[in-house]
């Protein structure tokens, strides 16, 4: 049983490696993207569109994948007392 599983593994991680060969993951940030995101901090999207061929979807990517790197993983989180999170009476 447990060779079977081993081979049904192993046949799936040949699949899975077959698959978008010669290509690369989305959340690599090319030089391209970045010029887009520049770009887009003075231009619409439709602009930028055009100017750099890309998808309104890519562009909505870009900006979340590039504005999520800019903010520190570990910050403390703000608490605001009218939303009840501080228990102060």
């Amino acid at each position: 049983m447990r060779q079977k599983r081993a081979s049904k593994a192993i046949k799936k991680a040949k699949y899975q490696s077959m698959l978008n060969t010669g290509g690369r993951h989305k959340r690599v940030i090319t030089p391209k993207y970045r010029q887009a995101y520049e770009y887009l901090q003075s231009h619409t999207y439709a602009a930028t569109q055009l100017k750099f061929n890309l998808s309104k979807s890519t562009l909505y990517r870009i900006k979340r994948q590039i504005n999520n790197k800019k903010q520190p993983i570990n910050m403390p989180q703000s608490y605001d007392a009218s939303r009840g999170d501080l228990d102060e009476q």
